[in-house]
This record gives C-alpha cells, sequence and structure tokens, in this order.
C-alpha cells in the first residue's frame, strides 16, 4: 500500500491510538480502512471483565426536539405523551423546556434542556 510509517501513525491517531506501543495488531484492508488489536492490558474492560451487570441497553429514539414531542418515536417505543410526561415530572421538567430528549426501549433517557 505504500504507507510510511508517519502515515501509519497518522491512520492511527485516527482512531485514537497515539501510542504504537499499545497496538498488538494492525491490519490494512482492502477498502483502506485500518483495523486495530490493542495488548490485552490496553483493551477496555467491559462489565464482564469488572464481574458487574450491565444494564439494557435499546437504540435511543428522539422523543422531544426543541420542545416539541415526536409522536412518530413515541409510538415506535410502544409508549405516549401520558408516560412520557411522567418521566419528565419525575426529572422536574416539561417538555418545553427540553431542547433534546432520547428514550429508548428499556426506558433510558437522556435529556439536553434548554439555556
Amino acid at each position: 500500500m505504500r504507507l510510511t510509517v508517519l502515515d501509519l501513525v497518522e491512520l492511527l491517531r485516527s482512531q485514537n491510538i497515539f501510542d504504537i506501543s499499545t497496538v498488538s495488531y494492525a491490519v490494512l484492508e482492502v477498502n483502506g480502512d485500518l483495523n486495530v488489536l490493542l495488548k490485552p492490558e490496553h483493551q477496555p474492560a467491559t462489565p464482564k471483565d469488572l464481574s458487574i451487570k450491565a444494564t439494557q441497553q435499546g437504540l435511543p429514539q428522539p422523543v422531544i426536539t426543541d420542545g416539541i414531542i415526536i409522536e412518530e418515536s413515541l409510538k415506535a417505543l410502544n409508549t405516549d405523551k401520558d408516560n412520557l410526561c411522567r418521566i419528565l415530572n419525575s426529572k422536574h421538567t416539561s417538555p418545553e423546556k427540553v431542547f433534546l430528549m432520547t428514550l429508548d426501549r428499556y426506558g433510558n433517557t437522556y435529556i439536553v434542556e434548554r439555556d
């Protein structure tokens, strides 16, 4: 592929790898992507590694954007405005005060309030 060492280091940095000594293997794919396997001691710990139970997560859907409730997202999540309002009340906020709110099918939320 005629990569220089500097090209390789740049590709590693684009994957947030700044120390080449942490790399076990790097494979340059046919499409030009670089896939990296870090040495075991440099791989991120998983909940299993830490012997902790991970919470279920689903695909977050935007349910409020700029204070407007997105009905299609509520339907996709099999919920309604009443449930959404209960969640917001428990967080001491209301739709008008929310810039962005996401919700997944397990009830996990992320809320960014307006300034």
